[in-house]
């Protein structure tokens, strides 16, 4: 006796099978700078100005990133974005270059927590998330706005938090080693913190070594993350085992 299926098992059938879109294979990444704009950070954004759209052509040379998109926040007492998420290096660039820095208050921790949850930034859905704190100076809100349970409410909201700061500089190691999250070596925060002495040394080479540790942490992510099937192809293998469980007990019954 020859199976054959109905109409409706046939449509349902297909409806299941579907081909999976080349955006599957690669997952899009968000990354905003939250930067200090005190006085002494100037040199900061003019070099990042115009190495912002070769970080971010270097990010989507990755082959398991899609669409990398870039955000700036700056602060000092308060948060400010500057820029929503943006495909655009040239205007992400702008951004940068129109920074005016003045002003000696750092509160990092409400930045933070500003750029994440509060500013209205349009964090897409099922994106790589990630901060980049950058400042010379600890975070002078630390205590008053609970830095220490910042950290707890990043993982929560799905985000990486990269730190460039500077080592020594009042209590700042204690309070950004509370506040980084790193993907690699099982969320250790020290993979996710960076020195700014290093930075303001040598910025081309600080650039290319982040740059790569960024990648390496992103490309985890992402693997980590990931499903091993397109969605539709587990609910299509199990579509075909039902249809073909149905077909042999039509067989054993003629």
């Amino acid at each position: 006796m020859r199976f054959h299926l109905s109409a409706a098992a046939a449509a349902a059938f297909a409806s299941m099978v579907v081909a999976t879109p080349a955006s599957a294979l690669t997952q899009d990444v968000d990354l905003t700078f939250v930067i200090d704009r005190s006085g002494s950070m100037g040199g900061e954004f003019s070099f990042l100005g115009g190495a912002i759209a070769g970080f971010l052509a270097d990010i989507e040379t990755s082959p398991l990133v899609g669409t990398a998109r870039g955000a700036l926040v700056t602060y000092t007492g308060s948060a400010r974005l500057e820029q929503d998420l943006t495909d655009d290096p040239t205007v992400l660039a702008t951004a940068f270059g129109t920074v005016s820095t003045s002003g000696s208050t750092e509160n990092a921790v409400r930045a933070e927590r500003d750029a994440a949850f509060n500013l209205g930034i349009g964090y897409g859905s099922g994106r790589v998330k990630s901060l980049i704190l950058i400042t010379d100076e600890d975070a002078d809100d630390f205590f008053s706005s609970g830095g220490a349970g910042l950290r707890a409410e990043l993982i929560a909201g799905g985000f990486l938090n990269n730190i460039i700061f500077e080592p020594g500089s009042g209590s700042s190691d204690t309070q950004y080693e509370q506040m980084a999250i790193s993907s690699l070596t099982d969320n250790d925060p020290a993979a996710a913190l960076f020195s700014i002495t290093d930075f303001r040394t040598d910025r081309e080479g600080f650039l290319a070594d982040f740059t790569a540790a960024k990648l390496r942490e992103i490309e985890e992510e992402i693997t980590e993350n990931r499903i091993p099937l397109p969605g539709a192809l587990p609910l299509a293998v199990l579509g075909v085992g039902a249809l073909v469980g149905v077909a042999r007990r039509r067989r054993n019954s003629a």
